[in-house]
Formats: structure tokens, C-alpha cells, sequence
């Protein structure tokens, strides 16, 4: 049924609009990008350049309503006229009556610097003074954090933050007002200059599996963008878990969809949680630190490491379509892990940061799943870095293992791409209560780089069923340093391919279980994997390598403290370390295990 006194509303409202034409008022602003995503606080407030944060961005379809009396943006609201923008990002509409409008920009999909492919979401829409309709008042209908939309003002939101648009989750639709995702609502009666919009395509404000403003999104923005991604992760959504946003692969009656592969280098993943309310401010809703031992190695020549903060951002990798096996045999280095690792890469892919996130398989079947990271070949300035893998942020068990932390195999199938060229830190990552080891690599650095071009530092090691670290074929040029490994099942840092060069210094491994034997089917898919004798540190078949000042304590029956094999002119320095309780011996020479008589 018809409405009549809105009929008779709409009519008065265009009788008014036309009989003050001769007014002449008008509204014009930018659609432009926000790079970085952190809204207007870098300082930049040109829009309408292709200079700094904020870049205007040209051809962007935007469309101005006339209210129909309600004061709201809804399917009653008829468009007046639409524009897109010029070569600057600039809109313009003139010869407005004085009246209430709703001026609406579409999701930009082309950036600044022409990569297209690309889905934008709103980091920007203006406020100003007062509520409509009063006179000079600006408001932008946006997300209000709790699953609904408000009308901003200076008390919803600071600095003309409209992060996640209307409603934070859903896409922009055309058909009317109502159903537009990015529109802001002015009373007019004079020349308006600067109704703006900011999209960028770096923002994740909610933790749906696809769609505008997501991880996955991010991930494909990454892909197309030309140039450099730093994810700023502003949630417009309340937690979906305890204290802690998760996103989660998705398992469609057994099909199981990952996300996306990462293609393109120069990408920061960062899951530090940013106020969606104001720019400047950060959210941590859980102060958790994880670790308990904050000194590591000798007594005599200790090292401070940092506990690690619980993140805010999660993924939960429950892809567990993957081939398992323990290291040490061809089949472990095969690039079977593809499509099932929580974050992964694609070959030749450099300039990579990971930082404060978890990745963790917290699904109910009880299937281990995928690793939490895994790159098919070395990476030129790798940072991972303050990231909690294998538990939940707060360090509680999750229902599943993941199979193995930081995978990175510069050399498929021992003898294909060996080029030696990693660069980076793994460093102050909290690893629990992986399947396998929590790190794993192969290949990345050569015989004459210096050792501190890839270095594993201060990363807490706990409750792993495999070995904690593991240095595989042609490794080289590493340095060790400051870790804290407890409760691994074979050996705490293990050499396992007699990878030399390496620095070892001031780690902390303690409680080693050492339980593996070796061509014992059952811990090694029935492939018969070898293994060196067990220790806290073993050293295996090394040469030019350092172990000094580390401190390595309580292994089990039989686990020695550190071992080695001998062999002339190795170039082996083990000294200073600390020992006590092992089950074992403290410094074991030779392939077999225990004392050996001449």
C-alpha cells in the first residue's frame, strides 16, 4: 500500500528544491586513497594529488540523493544527479536547493598508481558540527563496532574515521540510499567543498572469510597492487573469540578452500588490533605474556629475551589435506604442503613480514593440520617476528596440532633450486605443541655470507613432538641465538644434514625427550627416516660452527648434551656451555651414542 504523506513529503521536498534553484548551492570532494590505511593521522590532507598517504583516485562513480523527510539514507531518497571522478579524484554537483542530500561514493577497484583488480574499503567520511538537519551538519553513516550503524559525530567517531563503511562486513550495493555501504548525509544551503571519501586497500576490519574488508581480500589486494602491502587490521566487529579476532579456512563438505597463496613480495602481515573509533588509538583487549623464562643460556654469559604479547589476530588453520613425515628423507622435503599451510608463499616471493599473529588448528575433529607457514624457496628480508603459533593467543592448547611452525625449503626434493639467497629474523615468536618440529629450513644461505644474514633468535620452544629447530641439507651461515627450547621430543636444535657455519650461542634447552629411534615406523609414516643420536643440541656431521654459552639441562635417559660427529680439520669450537641432569653424557663424539673407547 502507498504512503501517502510520504508522496506528499517527496513532492513538497522537490517543489522546494526547485523553486530555490536560483540558490545555486553545490557539494563537491575527493574520492581518494588512504594507502596506508591510518586514516588522516599521517598529516597528509591533499586529497586531490598523487603525492604522499592520501591519493586522489579517478574514475569513481559518485551519486547524490535528495532526502525524503526522514533524515535517513533509505529507498524513499531520490538521486539527483551522479558524477565520476576527474583525473584527480575530484566529484562535483551544482545548482542544489537547500535541502537534506545523501552523497554516496562507490568501492573504488582501480588504485592510485593504476594496479586494478583490487577492492577498496572505507577508512574515511566526513563529520562535522551538528546532527542533520541542522543547519552546516555533516554525518557519515558508519560502522558503530557492535554489529550496527550509526550516525557519526564527534563522540562516535575522531579524525572523519569511517572504517568498514555502513555496516563493516557487507558490500556496496546501488540500487538506492538504503543500500549504499559508503554515504554521508548534510543539510546544504551553501557551496560545500570538501565531501570527501578515504578508501584503502590495506585495511581488514572484520573477520569474514571473503568479501570487502577482509583477511582474504588484503591477501588478493597484495597480489594485484604494485607495489608494497602493509595490512593495518582495524576491527569494526565485536571478537569472535574469547579475547581475540579469528579468521578460518573454510572446509565445504570436505573441500577444503585455503586462502590465497601469497604471489607478490614487499607484503607486511601485522595483526596489531587499531581503535576503528579513532586513528591514533591501539586496542589490546588481552595483556597476556607468554613465556616464563626471560634468561637464557649460561650462567656465566646469559642473554635477555622478551615474553611474547598475546595477539589480537588469529587464523585458524584447519586445512588438514596435507602429507605429514618427520625430516631427514626425500619425502619430508617434497612441496606437498601447498594449499594447506595457514600462511604461504609461492617461489621467488621476497620481502615478507609476519608479525603479532597466531596460527593455530582449533577445530573438532582432532586432525592435525597444515603448517602454520610455508615457503617453497628462500626469502630475501624474511621477518617473522612476536608471532604465537601452534596454541591460542592466551597460550591455552587448541583442539588440533598443526604439523610444523615456519617451513621455508629452498631446495624441493633435494637438488632443485639451491640459489642461497635468504636474508631475515625469525625472532620473539612463542611456538607450543606443533606435530613436528617448530622450525624447519633448508638452502638459504651460503658457505661465505656472514652468519648474521639469517639468524633465529629469542624465540620461545615448547611441548613439540618433533625436534625444536631443524637445519636440513645445504644449510649454511646461521646464526642461533638466546632461544628458550623445552620439551622437544627428539633434540632441542638439530643439525640433522651437517649443515656448518653456524653460530649456536646462549640458547637455554632443557627437558629434552629424545624418544625418537631411528627406522621406527611409527614416528615416520613407515619411511624409515635416519637420525643422529639424541641431544639437546646435535650438531651431526658439522664443520666452521660454533656452540658456546648455551645452557643444556635435564634431557631424558640416554639424551646427551650436545653432540657431534668427529672428523679432522671441522673446525668445531664447543665451549662454555652449561650442563646438568641429562640423561646422557655432556658432550658426545662421535656417530655413536654415548662413550666410545679407542
Amino acid at each position: 500500500m502507498f504512503n501517502i504523506n510520504k508522496i506528499i513529503n517527496i513532492i513538497i521536498l522537490l517543489l522546494v528544491f526547485i523553486s530555490n534553484s536560483a540558490l545555486a548551492a553545490s557539494v563537491s570532494g575527493t574520492v581518494f586513497e588512504d594507502i596506508t590505511g591510518d586514516g588522516l593521522t599521517d598529516g597528509d590532507f591533499t586529497f586531490n594529488d598523487n603525492l604522499g598517504d592520501q591519493r586522489g583516485l579517478p574514475g569513481v562513480t559518485v551519486t547524490i540523493y535528495l532526502d525524503d523527510g526522514d533524515n535517513l539514507p533509505d529507498s524513499g531518497d531520490t538521486v539527483v544527479a551522479t558524477d565520476v571522478t576527474d583525473a584527480n579524484g575530484e566529484y562535483s554537483f551544482t545548482g542544489l536547493a537547500n535541502a537534506v542530500y545523501w552523497v554516496a561514493s562507490d568501492a573504488p577497484t582501480t588504485a592510485s598508481n593504476g594496479s586494478g583488480g583490487l577492492v577498496a574499503e572505507q577508512t574515511i567520511g566526513m563529520e562535522a558540527l551538528s546532527t542533520i538537519p541542522t543547519p552546516f551538519a555533516i554525518q557519515s553513516y558508519c560502522a558503530d563496532g557492535t554489529g550496527g550503524s550509526v550516525l557519526t559525530t564527534n563522540a562516535t567517531h575522531n579524525f572523519d574515521v569511517c572504517y568498514g563503511g555502513k555496516t563493516a562486513t557487507g558490500a556496496d550495493v546501488t540500487t538506492n540510499a538504503g543500500t549504499r555501504e559508503h554515504i554521508t548525509g548534510l543539510y546544504l544551503d551553501y557551496d560545500l567543498g570538501n565531501l570527501s571519501f578515504g578508501f584503502s586497500f590495506n585495511v581488514v576490519v572484520n573477520t569474514e572469510f571473503d568479501g570487502v574488508g577482509s583477511y582474504q581480500q588484503f591477501l588478493l589486494n597484495a597480489n594485484a597492487y604494485n607495489g608494497a602491502n602493509t595490512m593495518r587490521f582495524v576491527p569494526v566487529v565485536p571478537p569472535n573469540r574469547a579475547s581475540w579476532w579469528e579468521v578460518e579456512n573454510q572446509d565445504f563438505d570436505f573441500v577444503m578452500v585455503v586462502f590465497p597463496t601469497i604471489t607478490d613480495g614487499n607484503i607486511t602481515i601485522d595483526g596489531t588490533a587499531h581503535d576503528f573509533s579513532d586513528a591514533t588509538l591501539l586496542r589490546d583487549l588481552d595483556s597476556t605474556l607468554l613465556g616464563t623464562t626471560t634468561t637464557v643460556g649460561a650462567d656465566w654469559n646469559s642473554r635477555s629475551i622478551s615474553q611474547v604479547d598475546a595477539p589480537d589476530f588469529a587464523i585458524n588453520n584447519i586445512a588438514d589435506n596435507c602429507l605429514r613425515s618427520y625430516y631427514g628423507q626425500t619425502l619430508a622435503e617434497s612441496s606437498s604442503w601447498s594449499g594447506c599451510s595457514g600462511i604461504e608463499l609461492a617461489a621467488n616471493v621476497h620481502n615478507v613480514t609476519i608479525r603479532d599473529i597466531a596460527i593455530y588448528a582449533d577445530d573438532s575433529d582432532g586432525t592435525v593440520a597444515g603448517p602454520a607457514f610455508f615457503a617453497p624457496d628462500s626469502i630475501q628480508n624474511f621477518d617473522f617476528t612476536n608471532n604465537v603459533i601452534g596454541v591460542l593467543p592466551t597460550g591455552a592448547d587448541a583442539n588440533n596440532q598443526i604439523y610444523r611452525g615456519v617451513i621455508i625449503n629452498n631446495g624441493i626434493n633435494w637438488g632443485a633450486e639451491q640459489d642461497y639467497d635468504a636474508s631475515g629474523q625469525i625472532d620473539n615468536n612463542y611456538f607450543n605443541n606443533t606435530w613436528d618440529t617448530a622450525i624447519i629450513i633448508w638452502y638459504l644461505t651460503s658457505p661465505t655470507d656472514s652468519r648474521t644474514k639469517f639468524v633465529i633468535t629469542d624465540n620461545y620452544i615448547i611441548n613439540v613432538d618433533g625436534s625444536g629447530m631443524v637445519f636440513e641439507r645445504g644449510m649454511n651461515a646461521l646464526t642461533v641465538q638466546g632461544n628458550y627450547i623445552d620439551n622437544a621430543g627428539f633434540a632441542g636444535i638439530d643439525n640433522t644434514s651437517g649443515a656448518s657455519y653456524l653460530d649456536i650461542l646462549q640458547n637455554t634447552v632443557t627437558n629434552t625427550r629424545g624418544f625418537y629411534i631411528k627406522s621406527d615406523n611409527n614416528y615416520d609414516n613407515s619411511t624409515n627416516s635416519e637420525w643422529f643420536s639424541s641431544a639437546g643440541i646435535s650438531l651431526g656431521y658439522t664443520a666452521h660452527t660454533n656452540a658456546e654459552f648455551n645452557k643444556v639441562i635435564n634431557g631424558a635417559t640416554g639424551v646427551n648434551g650436545i653432540d657431534y660427529a668427529a672428523g679432522a680439520s671441522r673446525a668445531i669450537k664447543v665451549s662454555q656451555n652449561q650442563f646438568g641432569g641429562n640423561g646422557g653424557i655432556a658432550i658426545d663424539i662421535g656417530e655413536n651414542n654415548g662413550i666410545e673407547t679407542n
